[in-house]
């Protein structure tokens, strides 16, 4: 539940269970830094649809682009994806450290996208 009231949650309906609920919590504040995020060319942001997880054991947050886009490999998804990326790790650090972050897009890696810029053990 403490996650559920550092993010602002308490008293919700997503504050009923702490392991959904902050999921729920980290997804609805990925969205709102999005809608704030540097625009991406040809990128209706009002269309896409993020779903993070945190993953204590790891420290590991994974932001999903479920739908509504489909990535670039350049330099306008990445200050996306950090802006999306800080905004979430700022909510949740000291209380819950993340180690790291990853981005998928449907599910996938950004390498499954574009094979030819990531050498044969990043994909």
């Amino acid at each position: 539940m403490a996650l559920v009231a550092m993010l602002g949650l308490a008293g919700s309906a997503a504050a009923a269970d702490d392991g959904p609920a902050s999921d729920a919590g980290l997804t609805a504040l990925a969205q709102r830094s999005l809608l704030t995020a540097p625009a991406i060319e040809g990128q209706d942001k009002s269309r896409v649809r993020l779903k993070v997880t945190y993953t204590a054991a790891r420290q590991q947050l994974t932001t999903d682009y479920v739908s509504g886009y489909i990535p670039a490999n350049d330099v306008e998804m990445e200050d996306q994806q950090q802006w999306v990326g800080n905004s979430l790790m700022f909510r949740l650090e000291p209380a819950q450290p993340v180690r790291s972050i990853v981005f998928l897009y449907a599910g996938k890696p950004l390498s499954h996208y574009f094979p030819e810029s990531f050498p044969p053990g990043e994909r």
